[in-house]
């Protein structure tokens, strides 16, 4: 009874040691909360937080800050520093004499980011080099782009298509829905070694950006042997099999 009683006593301390070694020190998580900074003459006019509003996940959030400097010294901006490299920042001027501003342009990619926007900028000067001048806080939410890959059934390397063909009647111009799949931007266009003549094709917008939905606008010329009008387009990676858009003629 003795021996199962120590065991249990045995197993209590070590749990509690275990929990006791999860705690952080108030001090760090006011540290994380309030980040110090060095006394300096340097204001962030406005306030030190940022509010990006709803940025589309497509997109890109962009902003501005002045800081000023209120001193009677030159101030030296030695370095910027992110909490993530989804945020980046740039200042139109290093070095921020007595009573002048400098703005800093805050830049932030949200793809693969979806929801809150948490994130700080810490601006470094020659008054310190391991403490920040001025933190900001960037705050806002990203909308989650919606992904429409499903609706289309062809795919032409990264360029997804809701049709490989068009046919040609009274009209002399048919659109294919399309859109970038991939992860990098796509120019699209003809294929003149491939490709007949008497055909064009125009990407509408002239790059997709990924994820970005468009058309492909087909026309053909007046006077084309329209039995034997052959179609490529350039600008993915795929075989030319893949690459061709089959064009017929209807017939009344």
């Amino acid at each position: 009874m003795r021996r199962a009683l120590l065991l249990i006593a045995l197993v209590a301390v070590s749990v509690l040691g275990s929990a006791q070694m999860t705690l952080i020190p108030r001090s760090r998580l006011d540290s994380v909360a309030n980040p110090r900074v060095v006394a300096s003459p340097m204001v962030v006019e406005g306030g030190t937080t940022v509010d990006l509003g709803v940025v589309e996940e497509s997109a890109t959030g962009r902003a501005q800050v002045v800081v000023a400097n209120r001193g009677e010294q030159p101030m030296v901006i030695t370095r910027i520093s992110t909490t993530c490299r989804c945020l980046a920042v740039q200042s139109d001027r290093r070095v921020i004499g007595a009573a002048e501003r400098a703005t800093l342009t805050l830049t932030y990619y949200p793809k693969g980011h979806p929801g809150a926007i948490v994130q700080r900028a810490m601006i470094y000067t020659d008054r310190s080099d391991e403490l920040p001048t001025a933190v900001i806080d960037v705050r806002g939410t990203v909308r989650p782009m919606a992904d429409h890959r499903g609706d289309y059934r062809h795919s032409c390397g990264a360029l997804l298509l809701r049709r490989r063909s068009v046919a040609f009647g009274s009209t002399r111009t048919e659109r294919i829905a399309c859109m970038n799949g991939g992860t990098t931007p796509l120019r699209i266009v003809k294929d003149t070694l491939l490709s007949s003549r008497s055909v064009m094709v125009e990407c509408r917008p002239e790059v997709l950006q990924p994820m970005q939905e468009g058309d492909l606008v087909v026309t053909l010329c007046d006077g084309a042997d329209d039995s034997d009008v052959r179609l490529f387009i350039e600008g993915v990676v795929a075989p030319p099999s893949q690459r061709e858009i089959r064009i017929t003629k209807e017939t009344k």
